[in-house]
This record gives C-alpha cells, structure tokens and sequence, in this order.
C-alpha cells in the first residue's frame, strides 16, 4: 500500500509565461529585466493552492509458477485554488494589458485494475499472455473568473491589480466527468526458437462530457508485432499498435474533448555491445495522430483543436553497464513532424515543441569501498535542436544543452539524503506556445533531499 499527500502553496501564483519580445526576440525598448514577473504576491487575486492525497493498494497473487494474478485499487481526491495573471504585450511594445485567471476546482478519481498473466503450451507453440479489466471514474468541478486588471510596463512595473465587480469578464461553473471501461489481451507466441509473434486487442469503452450532456465512444484498438532473434545477440523486430485513451483538458465553453485515438508503426534492431553489458536499439518510427490539440491563445488554460499530426524519425540507444557499478545511458533520435489542418496558416507546419534533433547521455557511479561506501555520482547532459513554440511556427526557440548532476548517500537502511544540481551550467531554456506566453526554465538550481523509510 501506498498513500501520498502533497500540499502545496506558492503565494505568487502560477507562472503562465513572459512576452517573447525583448527575451527571445527583438524589442524596440531592448531587452526587459531578467527578474520580470507578470504579477506580484501583493497583488490581489493572485496566489495558488493545491492539495492532493491519494491512496493506492496493490495484491499480488501466484496461483502457480506459471500463473499469477494482479490487482491495484486506487483514488487520488485533489482541491486547488489557482489564482494568476497572463498578459498581452501592446503595439508600443512594453504595455502590457492583463486578465487575471481564477480557477477553484476539486476533483476525485477512483481505478480499479485486474490481470492475469501466465504461460502454456500449445504443441509446438509456447505461449506467455495476460488478460485483465479496467475501470476509471473522475469527477472534476471547477469556478473559473476572469477579470481585466491595471496594465503595467514591461520596463518598469507597478503592480496594483484589485479585482472588481465591474471588471469581471467571466463566471463560469462546470462539473466534467470521466468514465473508462476496458478489457484486454495479450499473447507471445513462440513459434519457433528464434521466432515471436506477439498479437492482442483491448476493448474500451470511454464516457465523457458535462453532467446531462455526456459522449460515449468505444473502440478496439490493436497490436501486432514479430522479434526473430537472428543471433544470441542481435534480434529484429516490427510492430504496429493502436491507442484510444481519454484526454484531459476543455474547451473555453468547458466542453470535454472525445478520447485520443493513434497508430504508431515501429522496425528496427535490438543489440548485444561488450559480451552483453550494454544493449542498444536501433528503431525506424512513424505516430499518426487524426486529431491532437493545441493550447488556446486566446484563453489560457484551455485548448482548441489543431487538426491531424504524424511524426517519424529515427531512434538510436546504448544502455548498460560498463562495470559492476558503473551504468551509461545514450541516446539520439531525429524526428520531423507534419500537421495537417483546415486552418490555411497551420496546414503543412511542424508540431510545436518538437525538434527535430535531441541527444542524451546520463552516467551512475556508485562507491564500492572506502568511507563514503554506497555514495552514488550521477549525471546527464541534454541537448535539444531549435523547435517552434507555437502552432504557427512563428516564434524558435534556440537549441539549447542542459547539464545535471547528483549525489546521493545512504546515511543507513531507512535515511538516504540527496544533493542534485538542476541545469548547471545555467542554460537558457524556453518552452511555451505562444508570443505572450514564452517559458523560461530555472536557472541554474540546487535541491537537497532527505527520504525515509519505515
């Protein structure tokens, strides 16, 4: 069993991004103040809350060496008041007109999962499977407010936001609810030595929408896959699977979204390196999604349909150990993606935050002996080619590489404490999906951590 709770408050509200112009591109004023925020704890309407506790229990049984079973119950409650400020850079390009955005949800979550797994044989054929059920059920309930608030200047902010009555643009109320019902099988048939065929299908049913006004769809959705090891150390496979998920997330209006369905087809090989201390992939990939969203410009927090997406590309890994206690990890993918919609301005771009070229390399050390025996040294640079941050493929983001580093000790059986560097180097990093709302990631950051068990 086991039971979190989280609670967190951030009295400056959340962070919903920072103009583009003047950090990422030219301004006419030059460039703002690194320490610029949106808003301030002063400020009225402006803070954020959330409390989350959850509880899950899971039960393993094994009938037999060659059939065990699985069941996990879980349910995770959650309150949150979220109380923020985005704004809209004007034509002088340092006005700022802002609307505060205010969210106060509660939402509860229960699942329910069963499988059964084992093996047989069938003649000449050997069969490892599992088979198991699913249910999913959530309610979410949320106020959202919205009001218009002072300006302020990009250069030299005065923050004097007070919410009132006059102001408010929105009051909405609405209850969402989620309902998912699955069942599943599986199959991985030896048909020969070196020859698998692994094949199986899952029924879902998926029911969402407003309270009275709820959409049921259902589907069966497929994987088919072949591995033919052509050697101790070398195999080949292919695939080909489907997905069809629920999807989180509303509309303005608080609309639900119908679930997300894709296809996903991958070949490649699986590799022996070093008399098998490192494996390695090398895969060729293509994802089809018919429907993916994008996030609302015009209405933070919510999204709105982008049209159909398919991405395909390359992956290459290495993974292992070089010795007993020394562990690697590397990998590179190069990927394009296309978008294809109705709308003429967002027909033929690329998928938003996708680059097209990414790389990562991560490394543990552990202490075999000496004083400071079980200290383990990790660490891990990222790199990430230019990627578009918005839709419209207007607004590049420059590649960037972040580096990472860690210690951890275990102090004795039950306290290990933790020291780990985020981004050391001090990169600058943007993320975000639009020129009012550009992301920059934490500088260069320290965390100590302390974990206990009992």
């Amino acid at each position: 069993m086991e039971a979190v709770l989280s609670d967190v408050d951030q009295p400056a509200g959340g962070y919903l991004g920072t103009p583009a112009a003047g950090r990422l591109t030219d301004n006419v004023n030059g460039d703002y103040p690194d320490a610029f925020f949106m808003q301030s704890p002063n400020e009225e309407g402006v803070g954020r809350t959330r409390e989350t506790q959850s509880v899950e229990v899971t039960l393993h049984h094994d009938f037999s060496e060659r059939l065990r079973s699985r069941a996990v119950l879980a349910y995770t409650t959650t309150e949150r008041d979220d109380q923020s400020i985005v704004g809209f850079l004007g034509e002088d390009e340092r006005t700022l007109s802002r609307l505060q955005v205010g969210n106060v949800s509660d939402s509860d979550a229960y699942q329910v999962y069963v499988d059964l797994a084992g093996e047989f044989t069938t003649g000449a054929v050997h069969h490892e499977f599992s088979a198991g059920a699913e249910y999913f059920d959530s309610t979410f309930n949320n106020l959202q407010t919205r009001y218009n608030v002072s300006p302020i200047d990009l250069y030299d902010p005065v923050y004097n936001a007070v919410l009132l009555p006059e102001n408010q643009t929105r009051n909405l109320s609405s209850e969402l609810e989620t309902e998912t019902v699955g069942v599943f099988i599986q199959d991985k048939m030896t048909l020969a030595e070196r020859f698998h065929l692994i094949a199986g299908t899952r029924y879902a049913e998926i029911e969402s929408g407003n309270t009275g006004s709820k959409d049921s769809q259902s589907d069966w959705p497929t994987m088919f896959g072949v591995v033919w090891d052509a050697s101790d150390s070398v195999s080949l496979f292919a695939n080909r699977s489907e997905s069809f998920v629920p999807r989180s997330g509303t509309t303005a209006n608080m609309r639900a979204f119908p679930p997300e369905s894709s296809v996903q087809y991958e070949a490649g090989a699986k590799f022996g390196l070093l008399q098998t201390y490192l494996t390695g992939t090398v895969s060729l990939f293509r994802v089809e999604k018919p429907d993916v969203l994008t996030p609302d410009l015009d209405n933070p927090g919510f999204a709105v349909p982008l049209g159909e997406v398919m991405t395909e590309g390359l992956e290459v890994s290495v993974s292992g150990n070089l010795l007993p206690n020394w562990s690697v990890f590397a990998s590179y993918a190069y990927m394009t993606s296309d978008v294809e919609s109705n709308d003429p301005g967002l027909d033929g771009n690329d998928l938003r935050y996708a680059p097209k070229n990414t790389v990562s390399l991560a490394s543990g050390y552990q202490l075999s002996s000496g004083p400071l025996h079980g200290l383990v040294i990790t660490g891990s640079i990222q790199y990430a080619g230019e990627r578009f941050l918005d839709a419209a493929n207007t607004l590049e983001a420059p590649s960037f590489t972040r580096v990472d580093v860690g210690l951890t000790y275990p102090v004795s059986e039950q306290i290990e404490v933790s020291l780990v560097g985020k981004n050391v180097t001090d990169a600058e990093i943007y993320s975000g999906y639009g020129a009012n709302n550009v992301d920059i990631n934490p500088p260069a950051t320290v965390m100590g951590g302390l974990r206990v068990s009992f």
